[in-house]
């Protein structure tokens, strides 16, 4: 098999997995993004191959070469292109919205009334304060990022001294 050919074939694997992982939802993967995943999984079966002697050692190294350097290009491109970097990695989806779950993105992240409910007690947040949230999305790591609306947000210190003015004008 010629070097070409093993570099085709690294990138069509590359791009056949990453599609895979894009239709599986993100909750697939934790803490690496799908591009890193799919790199990782292939990295590794490149080199059990080579490990086990199945391809020489030089296909491994032509095949690392231009996965590595598929990844690279695709990152750098990724952070200078916001479009390709939702194309790749997809927009967070919003699952809860004004304290309602949303069911079309649940649909879309394979999740169910009672994971989001367990997502949001792992985030310290019961639910009885559903109705406190704006808005929850799904992140790259499978956790959920919470807005919460302007009137549900604690108290901060400069909400005090705006209350002291207040209190001194009506004074």
């Amino acid at each position: 098999m010629s070097v070409l050919a093993i570099a085709v074939r690294a990138v069509v694997a590359y791009l056949f997995l990453l599609a895979l992982l894009r239709v599986s939802g993100k909750r697939l993967v934790s803490e690496a993004t799908g591009m890193q995943f799919v790199l990782a999984i292939m990295m590794g079966d490149l080199v059990d191959d080579a490990i086990l002697a199945t391809v020489p050692f030089a296909q491994l190294i032509v095949a690392a070469g231009t996965l590595g350097t598929l990844q690279i290009l695709i990152a750098l491109a990724a952070m200078l292109d916001l479009r390709l970097w939702n194309l790749l990695e997809g927009e967070p989806p919003v699952v809860l919205q004004n304290g309602i779950p949303r069911r079309d993105a649940m649909r879309r992240e394979r999740m169910n009334r009672k994971e989001i409910a367990s997502l949001l007690r792992l985030a310290g947040i019961s639910a009885a304060r559903w109705a406190e949230i704006k808005r929850a999305r799904v992140e790259e790591e499978g956790v959920l990022a919470v807005i919460f609306h302007d009137w549900a947000k604690p108290a901060q210190r400069n909400d005090a001294e705006w209350v002291r003015t207040r209190m001194q004008r009506r004074g």
